[in-house]
């Protein structure tokens, strides 16, 4: 299905399983869609109402060159519409690395339009203006990366290397292969576009605006990934509403690696936010 955004046709999917259940709203990270968020809705029972969208560029969605698009305020405002067409009552949004940034984002400005936040691998953005400036830079490396490689090729490098180390072996050859050719269906022009107007070197951090989100919130994060393990240690300093979740022998994909974990997490805290 395909929802109208500035004209834009935006795909989502929405897998009803009661109509008092509890409505959660996936939002995928860089080079991903929403397929992947498959495993951990397969683990849902009737009391989760799984919605998933493709933003600007990525999986079935259109592919606008409008570079408006794909900064911070045309993904919060397409966020709010969405919610604004769907839900009747205020839905949990749940936001994975990029898809995470894009929920604080968010989250900071609606709050008031969602019951519960669910943050996994996450930043609220680089705080050092020299620090973002250097990643700038590195974006526009991956950039160059994905003009002279293709998507294919600069996906399988991408999910083999950083904080994407050993993602392979996690997961094993098959679904591993599988998970690079479904990213691979993503345009060239979506993957630069987001990372021209929402990399993390060029997204408007939102640490002073953390103490605004007024609902319950979630924040996991994999042992191993101890980068964003300490972010989000951070943040859960911050926001009062908040509560941690470390989940051991996982990496930086924690819905990947570890599905049937990752979606127990959430169920708990479903539960608690009723």
């Amino acid at each position: 299905m395909k929802f109208s955004f500035r004209n834009t046709g935006i795909y989502y999917d929405s897998i009803i399983r009661s109509e008092s259940g509890t409505d959660i709203l996936f939002i995928h990270g860089f080079t991903g869609n929403g397929t992947e968020w498959e495993p951990v809705i397969s683990y849902f029972g009737q009391g989760i109402n799984a919605h998933i969208i493709d933003l600007p560029g990525a999986g079935s969605s259109d592919i606008p060159d409008d570079k408006s698009f794909y900064n911070s305020e045309g993904l919060t405002e397409l966020i709010r519409k969405f919610i604004g067409l769907n839900f009747k009552k205020r839905p949990v949004l749940c936001g994975y690395s990029m898809g995470g940034r894009l929920a604080f984002s968010y989250a900071v400005k609606y709050s008031d339009t969602l019951s519960g936040l669910i943050i996994e691998s996450s930043t609220p953005g680089i705080r050092n203006l020299t620090d973002r400036m250097m990643r700038k830079d590195s974006d526009a490396e991956l950039i160059r990366s994905i003009r002279i490689d293709g998507v294919p090729k600069f996906i399988g490098k991408w999910l083999r290397t950083g904080i994407f180390a050993g993602l392979d072996g996690k997961l094993g050859a098959d679904l591993f292969s599988g998970l690079i050719q479904k990213r691979s269906a993503n345009s060239e022009t979506g993957l630069i576009r987001l990372l021209e107007g929402f990399g993390t070197g060029e997204m408007k951090p939102v640490w002073d605006d953390l103490e605004k989100i007024d609902v319950p919130v979630l924040l996991v994060a994999g042992e191993e990934d101890s980068k964003y393990k300490q972010i989000l240690s951070e943040v859960n300093n911050v926001i009062k509403s908040s509560e941690l979740k470390i989940v051991g022998d996982a990496g930086h994909n924690v819905h990947l690696e570890k599905p049937s974990e990752f979606s127990k997490i959430i169920n708990d805290f479903i539960k608690n936010i009723k």
